[in-house]
Parts: C-alpha cells; sequence; structure tokens
C-alpha cells in the first residue's frame, strides 16, 4: 500500500458559522464554546453581536482574543440594533466560507455539526440546509431529543404549486452563500430570517435538504423571539400575545417583500434559479391576515368578525375565533381551558 501524496489530500470546503448574539451575555459564552468545538478542519468563526447594551459584544472580542485553537476567529457589530436579517447581512460580509451556518446566541451546536452539514452540502449540492434539533428549557434542562420540525404548521411552503412542502428551520440553518448573494436584503427591518430565505429558496426553485440527525440543541424559553414556552397565568397570557405583535409585524412585511419579489423580480439575481409556480392569491390572503393578526387588539369586535369570515386556512380560524371579543375575553377563555383540561 503506497503513502498519499499531498496533492492526493483535498482539503474540506471552507464554512463560516457566524454566533448571532444580542443581549445574550449571561448565555453567548455556551454558544461560543460550541463553535470552537466543531470538528470541521476548515472552519472559520464569525462572533457577531446586533448592538447589544449588555456586554454581550465585549464578552465574544475577550473569547475571541483568548481563544488559540485551529480554527479562524473574527468578530463584527451591527452600528445598531438591526434586527436579525440585516444582522445576518452584515455579518456575512466578514464571511469566506462557501457554506454559511448560522448559530443563535442562545442555542448549542453540536460538535460534528459543522462537519456533517458541510458533507451534505457537497453530496446533495442544497443550497438550504437544516436538521432535527434536541430541545432544552431555560435552564438547560432537556425536553426532547431528535424532535422533527413540523412542516404542516409552516405556511408559507403552500404557495408552492408542484413542489415539495420543505422550509428552513431557522435555529438549525445553514445556506450556500450565493443564497445571500443572490437575495438583496430589503430595506424594511425583518426578523423572520428563516421564513425569509425559504421563501426565496423556493421562489426560486432551489434545492432545500433537511438532515435526520439532531445538530443542535434548541433553547426553548420566554425571552426567545419565536419559540415561546407555555404560559398560563393571566399576566403571562398577556405578555405572550403582546409579543406575537411583533411577529405578526414580521411575517406580513415578509410577505409583501416576497410578493413584490415573485410579481416583479425585485431584489433577486436574474441567473438565480427558475421562477417556481405560486398561487399569488394564496399569498395575498395571508398577507392580509397577518398585517389584521398584528394589530387585532385594537380591531373592533366586526372587524374582528371579518377577517373570522374572509380566513382561507383553519390555523388562521383557530387564531381568531378565541380573541373576536378582545384580549381580556381570550385570557379568561384560555384560564378556564386550562382549569377544564
Amino acid at each position: 500500500m503506497t503513502n498519499s501524496s499531498p496533492a492526493d489530500i483535498t482539503e474540506p470546503p471552507r464554512v463560516s458559522i457566524i454566533v448571532l448574539g444580542f443581549n445574550q451575555a449571561d448565555l453567548i459564552d455556551q454558544a461560543i464554546d460550541a463553535a470552537f468545538a466543531q470538528t470541521h478542519t476548515n472552519l472559520e468563526i464569525v462572533l457577531s453581536d446586533d448592538g447589544s447594551s449588555d456586554g454581550t459584544y465585549d464578552r465574544m472580542c475577550q473569547r475571541a482574543a483568548a481563544y488559540r485553537g485551529p480554527h479562524i476567529v473574527k468578530t463584527n457589530q451591527t452600528a445598531e440594533n438591526r434586527g436579525t436579517l440585516a444582522h445576518i447581512y452584515d455579518a456575512f460580509a466578514k464571511c469566506t466560507g462557501g457554506l454559511i451556518l448560522l448559530a443563535a446566541g442562545d442555542d448549542l451546536s453540536k460538535p460534528h455539526r459543522a462537519e456533517r452539514l458541510a458533507q451534505v452540502w457537497q453530496e446533495t449540492g442544497a443550497e438550504g440546509l437544516d436538521s432535527w434539533f434536541d430541545l432544552i428549557d431555560t435552564h438547560g434542562e432537556l425536553i426532547e431529543t431528535d424532535h422533527i420540525p413540523d412542516q404542516m404548521g409552516v405556511e408559507p411552503i403552500t404557495y408552492f404549486r408542484n413542489s415539495e412542502p420543505t422550509y428552513i428551520h431557522g435555529a438549525t440553518s445553514a445556506y450556500d452563500r450565493r443564497v445571500l448573494e443572490s437575495v438583496s436584503l430589503p430595506e424594511i427591518r425583518i426578523i423572520c430570517e428563516d421564513e425569509f430565505f425559504s421563501l426565496f429558496l423556493k421562489l426560486r426553485s432551489r434545492k432545500i435538504v433537511r438532515v435526520p440527525e439532531a445538530l443542535v440543541t434548541y433553547r426553548r424559553h420566554e425571552q426567545s423571539s419565536s419559540n415561546f414556552a407555555r404560559v398560563e397565568t393571566a399576566d403571562a397570557l398577556r405578555t405572550r400575545e403582546r409579543a406575537m405583535l411583533r411577529l405578526s409585524v414580521a411575517m406580513s412585511r415578509t410577505l409583501v417583500v416576497f410578493d413584490t419579489a415573485a410579481r416583479t423580480g425585485a431584489g433577486v439575481a436574474r441567473d438565480w434559479g427558475e421562477l417556481a409556480d405560486i398561487d399569488y392569491a394564496l399569498v395575498r390572503s395571508d398577507i392580509a391576515f397577518w398585517s389584521f393578526r398584528a394589530g387585532w387588539m385594537e380591531a373592533k369586535p366586526m372587524a374582528r368578525l371579518r377577517a373570522l369570515a374572509q380566513a382561507r386556512r383553519w390555523s388562521h380560524v383557530r387564531f381568531l375565533l378565541p380573541r373576536l371579543f378582545g384580549l381580556e375575553a381570550f385570557v379568561k377563555l384560555k384560564q378556564a381551558l386550562a382549569v377544564i383540561n
């Protein structure tokens, strides 16, 4: 058996992992440790902060300066808090990898995550990837292993006729750099980056692959922007409902940007993929729902009733019906159901 010459050894592809932090000084060390522990041998780590006020960026800089491992480590901070999508694009400017992994500052990437995703990326040619995950609570206690994201609960995948119902789960996501180079950052603030990238990947018929393996430990807690823990007290219910208004605004904005791009091609490179067959009427219906949902607390009962009558999805009916008579009636209903259960 002859030994391989240096010319026969193929270097693994450059992968960039962006650790995205915002006011997470109490958790960011864990996320950074998980990035430093990656087994992929051609890895670039960008520790990026979105204008935190609690010392998150200072901690990132300290950890980067003290690092003595095999990976390339960089730091980045936005000039101001810009929201998740703009933050990603800002950090991407410092990435040189062909595959970009996103890692939230309150989650943990498993040591082989970058290596495994790079392998699947090369084997499949996918431009969007994600995976199963393990779920933990605020204190790091395990809730569930090998959780599979529920694709049936993600509405935008139904816009695309003759297409597989796939989407990207944000906490476990990775993208070919061509995605961020081909889709421009919108001028409006968007925080639902997984919905945004899923829509544009599907819009241009690009391949999405889910790895059937838990590669991330995903944290569920009250401070999360979208992954709320279950609540039952009246005050907690009111707080969650108000927090969900922000997500409704984000969804309506994302859908408006997508609808414009689908109809006009705005913000998307012309040579990136082929336009999918889209149900535009359903897109417009969802824009109307999410726009109404963003201000449902101030709406009059007749406006709520009208929105309920116009709903095209059962999920929208389930949301609107118990809220028909306002926030306080909804809170009392939820508490009554909790007692019955």
